[in-house]
């Protein structure tokens, strides 16, 4: 049995679920967990440790559910936006450039070694799969921090949610 302590997010499969995700080669409804630790109990059992504070009286007291997860789901947290939005490993985001409707290049939120660079360094990076003529940085926090009047980046779920996520059209979502 493997304790990992970190805030990650995974699937948990359930019949009550509104998400539908694609997982080892099969379509797998849920929705998606934020866990403050995950619990490998064998093989085939791996569940998610979703705390829970109960105030009273006498105190606070944290609580802890075991969920069952997909654990090729679990994404570990790579940031917090100025907008505390979340980001996770397995992240799509989408380039904006120029003011277009359709972005200029799509990638995934990976962890590694970063590429590109001339020297070994290894963090949370952007996988770039859909790039035109230009190529583009790979650091995460360059994109999250970055700021222009015609350029922005979308987060567009996760790579879990695309059967072939290099076959992926985008057009800009309108506010």
């Amino acid at each position: 049995m493997n304790i990992i302590n970190m805030t990650c997010k995974a699937f948990h499969p359930c019949e009550n679920g509104n998400t539908t995700i694609f997982v080892n080669g099969e379509w797998h409804k849920g929705k998606w967990i934020t866990a403050s630790g995950i619990w490998v109990k064998s093989s085939t059992e791996v569940f998610a440790c979703i705390t829970t504070d109960v105030v009273s009286a006498v105190g606070t007291k944290t609580f802890c559910s075991n969920v069952p997860i997909i654990l090729e789901t679990v994404s570990q947290l790579a940031y917090i936006t100025d907008e505390f939005k979340d980001v996770y490993k397995n992240d799509i985001i989408a380039l904006y450039k120029n003011g277009c409707n359709s972005p200029e290049a799509v990638g995934v939120v990976r962890f590694g070694e970063i590429p590109g660079g001339t020297a070994l360094h290894i963090g949370f990076y952007i996988d770039w799969l859909h790039i035109g003529k230009t190529s583009f940085r790979n650091d995460l926090l360059y994109w999250l921090n970055y700021k222009s009047d015609k350029d922005y980046i979308e987060f567009c779920g996760t790579a879990f949610d695309h059967r072939n996520i290099n076959a992926l059209t985008f057009t800009k979502k309108e506010n």
